[in-house]
């Protein structure tokens, strides 16, 4: 008797089948009510499909297990979402968290949007797969959102010639991230920034001979800001260019290829500038101010070229350029080992 009522509570167990609800009113709505759905409101552990070009809106707390929004389709959630699996966004759907969110996985193909409110938090636990032509992380209503990769997150930023754009938000990856867009790649809009956070880690490939990789921005102010471990190990003849204003507070390792620093603000090094032979790291702007705490060694190949370099810190060139002087202004108040 006690093994058949085992075997009946898991056959009506709710969790052991996976419900899907699909969203079906011939218009917009709330998420609320059961009408608008094919299997009634999504409830823990129902996977969410919502494939038209209508506007849900959610304003209670919500707990499923997956979302998916593709033709132009769009969520928003007023109230704290937690989404245990995977939320994909594909065919210019959107998703839009407006307080907390917990989510598992995320899948961003372009041009798609994941946006967050202004007090919005939401930490994403196992991926963060972001690519495709004018994909959108950032917030339609203005700064302070804060999207938060945790450090069991493996996160790719890919795509080919495309441009994938953060604005209005913090991006913090405390996990690991490939980034290989095969040309425009991430451009820092306004309120952007992009933070790798101390034990996270950043490895920037792209092995083929003609393409450079970018990280865009479209003012001088916006930070990329590496705190953790940070790999450059592209085509030695390329570029990984980057105009955001970078700053390094953590271990940057051009491996191969050149990094070309383009931003034009003001940052404080106090991390490390590792770079191998034969690659390069070249400061071409804006005023870098390296602190008592920071090195620069482990190579042959910095390069200045224009803007103002202040440098307190531990600097061990084998060898360095000087490009431009005319534009350009050096201090040197550190341990100088060449």
């Amino acid at each position: 008797m006690e093994r058949w009522l085992l075997i009946s509570l898991i056959l009506i167990s709710p969790y052991v089948l996976a419900q899907t609800t699909t969203w079906t009113a011939a218009i917009g709505g709330i998420w609320e009510n059961g009408a608008n759905w094919n299997n009634g409101v999504p409830q823990p552990g129902y996977n969410v499909i919502i494939n038209t070009a209508y506007a849900v809106s959610a304003s209670s707390f919500v707990n499923i297990q997956s979302l998916s929004i593709s033709n132009g389709g769009s969520v928003r959630f007023d109230y704290i979402a937690n989404i245990a699996g995977a939320v994909t966004l594909t065919g210019a759907s959107t998703v839009d968290f407006r307080y907390v969110g917990t989510v598992g996985s995320v899948s961003l193909t372009g041009p798609s949007n994941f946006y967050l409110g202004t007090v919005a938090v939401v930490n994403v636990s196992t991926s963060f797969i972001w690519q495709g032509l004018n994909s959108v992380v950032g917030s339609a209503v203005g700064a302070g959102g804060k999207l938060n990769l945790l450090s069991t997150c493996s996160s790719q930023i890919i795509g080919s010639g495309l441009t994938q754009y953060l604005m209005y938000l913090t991006l913090t990856n405390y996990g690991y991230i490939f980034y290989d867009p095969t040309g425009e790649g991430v451009e820092l809009y306004v309120g952007g920034t992009f933070i790798n956070a101390l034990g996270g880690v950043m490895n920037v490939t792209e092995p083929s001979f003609g393409v450079n990789v970018l990280f865009n921005t479209q003012a001088a102010n916006l930070l990329f800001i590496n705190r953790g471990t940070l790999n450059v190990q592209i085509h030695p003849l390329q570029f990984f260019q980057v105009y955001a204003s970078f700053q390094n507070e953590g271990i940057l390792n051009v491996i191969s290829g050149t990094m070309n620093l383009q931003g034009t603000g003001t940052v404080s090094h106090t991390g490390t500038f590792n770079h191998q032979p034969g690659s390069f790291i070249s400061f071409n702007g804006g005023v870098n101010n390296f602190q008592l705490s920071s090195v620069v060694s482990n190579g042959v190949g910095i390069i200045f070229n224009g803007g103002t370099h202040n440098i307190y810190g531990n600097f061990v060139p084998k060898y360095f350029q000087l490009v431009s002087l005319w534009t350009m202004d050096i201090t040197l108040a550190a341990y100088w080992n060449c």
